[in-house]
């Protein structure tokens, strides 16, 4: 096997821990990522985490680790999904699903705390954010694959 950073999960020579920003937020973060992509080294979610201080990591779906969100999840959470409101204060709580959107999909309806709680849509960018992988068509917003900078500078940020 190939060694890997094990922040970043790249190559040495590729690293970009040095590269990763810490970025204060007032909302919590907390991306629950499928366990598919836990071996991936293609997944943004980490990448996320570990720039926002305020973020936390868990993963669903693997064998014998079961997920209890109800600790991490207050009054006002929210989950990340498409044709949310846009609440004009911030949650304290702001869930993201990191996974396909079949996979994520699933999740929202498998994940006790998730399925009666509110959803949240970020704002269309104004411009176009820089993406590794292109919507199949424009506008397309179903993928809710973690892109830390919209998602960022768009909401939690404050």
């Amino acid at each position: 096997m190939t060694p890997r950073c094990p922040r970043c999960r790249l190559l040495p020579e590729l690293c970009l821990c040095a590269d990763i920003p810490t970025l204060a937020t007032r909302t919590r973060i907390v991306v629950v990522r499928h366990a598919s992509e836990v071996s991936r080294t293609s997944n943004t979610g980490h990448l996320a985490v570990a720039a926002l201080s305020n973020a936390l990591l868990v993963d669903y779906g693997l064998p014998g680790r079961p997920l209890d969100l109800r600790p991490v999840l207050g009054d006002r959470a929210r989950v990340l999904w498409p044709g949310g409101g846009t609440d004009v204060e911030p949650p304290d709580t702001l869930v993201v699903l990191d996974g396909s959107w079949s996979q994520v999909r699933t999740m929202r309806a498998r994940i006790p705390p998730l399925m009666g709680l509110p959803s949240l849509d970020l704002p269309a960018p104004t411009e176009a954010p820089r993406r590794i992988r292109t919507a199949p068509t424009a506008g397309d917003r179903k993928s809710t694959r973690l892109n830390s900078s919209h998602l960022v500078i768009s909401y939690a940020v404050f």
